[in-house]
């Protein structure tokens, strides 16, 4: 059973910063791991060995 008298405009009003805020979370969430994939990887450094220091 739905309430008798709402209003959907004065609602989607007063959520609207809400799905804004939901809306950049995704956002900024897909843009980290796609640039975490487009990220050059650095594990050379770390399987190489490291160069010998000549005094």
């Amino acid at each position: 059973m739905s309430a008798p008298d709402t209003n959907i405009k004065a609602q989607a009003w007063y959520h609207r910063t809400s799905l804004i805020g939901m809306a950049v979370v995704l956002v900024g969430a897909l843009v980290f791991v796609f640039g975490a994939q487009l990220a050059p990887d650095d594990d050379a450094a770390l399987t190489e060995a490291p160069i010998a220091a000549t005094e």
